[in-house]
């Protein structure tokens, strides 16, 4: 079964060098998912703007 994450979810991102990123979700796109650090989507969110984000590898993001 193929994970889903949700718009403001909290979840972990593999970067490279073993690094663990703790990032938010802003959209699922399949097999890449985008993500941003918590304090800019909610900046978005209250500015009323989409998020500034990276596509991420959904193979490489864990939930937290």
């Amino acid at each position: 079964m193929d994970k889903q994450f949700q718009s403001g979810q909290q979840v972990t991102a593999n970067a490279y060098g073993g690094k663990k990123l703790s990032r938010t979700v802003v959209e699922d796109r399949g097999e890449v998912v985008l993500i941003c650090q918590q304090e800019e989507f909610q900046r978005a969110r209250a500015e009323g703007r989409t998020p500034v984000a990276v596509g991420f590898p959904k193979k490489e993001i864990e939930k937290s």
